[in-house]
């Protein structure tokens, strides 16, 4: 059991950036219907501390009957507002958008 331990805090580390880096990269590249509106609940996400969040996530995890398992413990940890904010900032800073365009879509008529 205590050797899982940091294996476990790898995973969910290691699952934690990716889907922070691949959030952020979204809300940069990608076009999509109320995209300002979502990032603004993602950064006002930031503001709420993780203990307020404490007990909503035991009543979930409980009617999903997940309480005790590896998964309860797993999953309310995924999604992280600051990394999803860096992520987007990270996108924005070393890949141009102007490189993802299609070609022919320089909106110049032929």
């Amino acid at each position: 059991m205590v050797r899982q331990q940091p294996a476990v805090r790898g995973a969910r580390r290691r699952d934690r950036a990716l889907l922070s880096v691949a959030c952020g990269y979204a809300f940069d590249k990608y076009r999509f219907r109320h995209k300002e509106k979502l990032f603004g609940l993602v950064l006002a996400a930031v503001m709420v501390p993780q203990t307020v969040l404490a007990l909503p996530l035991y009543l979930m995890a409980s009617e999903a009957g997940l309480v005790n398992t590896f998964w309860a413990v797993f999953i309310p940890v995924l999604f992280n507002p600051f990394g999803v904010y860096l992520g987007r900032i990270f996108a924005r800073a070393t890949s141009p958008t102007r490189c993802w365009r299609r070609p022919g879509s320089t909106g110049r008529a032929s």
